[in-house]
Formats: structure tokens, sequence, C-alpha cells
């Protein structure tokens, strides 16, 4: 099963030897250049590179210059491992309208993406955003 772990992630263990070797820990020096960081990896699809963000503790609803969040970009780019896993964060803010006003669930309705409009609605996304 799963377990609740760091920051409200879902399946991240207590303490994983791996994520905290100075290798595979972000290398941002403050919260923005670790958000911006983040935000795009997810925008990227790089999934391992988003988790290791967020056992390092990095604001799950952290936003880039244009207002965009990592489950946005990560929607807008039909990355859906990317997606669940931001899911699976306690607090993730699944109605943030970031530029141009849309949501991570127009930018999947707007992709035809069936799953991922099923995986927000189950996490709460609005349908009237």
């Amino acid at each position: 099963g799963r377990l609740a772990g760091l920051r409200g992630c879902e399946g991240w263990p207590a303490s994983n030897s791996r994520m905290s070797s100075p290798a595979s820990t972000p290398t941002s020096t403050s919260s923005a250049d670790a958000g911006d960081s983040f935000v795009r990896a997810a925008r990227k699809g790089r999934l391992a590179e988003v988790r290791r963000h967020l056992a390092a503790g990095v604001d799950v609803n952290a936003k880039d210059s244009g207002n965009d969040t990592a489950l946005i970009w990560a929607a807008h780019h039909q990355h859906e491992a990317v997606v669940r896993e931001l899911l699976a964060c306690d607090g993730v803010d699944v109605a943030h309208a970031g530029a141009g006003g849309n949501t991570a669930m127009v930018l999947v309705g707007h992709n035809g993406n069936v799953a991922l409009a099923r995986a927000l609605i189950a996490a709460g996304a609005p349908l009237d955003a």
C-alpha cells in the first residue's frame, strides 16, 4: 500500500537514503529557485525530479513567473504520472487558474484526456472553472 509521507504526499517513505544523498537533492539555493526548478521538471514530465523536489519539501503549489503551477504544466503537456503524483499531495490546489485563466481541468479537457480529467475530478477540481 501507499504510505503517507513527506510533505503530505502519498507514497513517500519516512526515510529514503537515496533521496538524502547530495547527488539526488535539488541544487537550488532559494525556495524561489527550488519552486522554479520544480515547476520546470513537471512541465518537462520529469517524474523522478518532481519526486526529489517534493521529498525536499518544495511547495506543491509553487508558481513560475507566469503564475502557472506544476500541476497546470503537467496537465497541459499530459504528463499523466506527474499529474497523479501531484494529486497525491495534500493541499495541491486543483482549482488554481494560471496564465490566461486556465486551470489544470480546462487544459486536460482541451486535450481530451479522459483519464486525467477523471483524476482531477476525483481530486476535487471544479468543473465550472
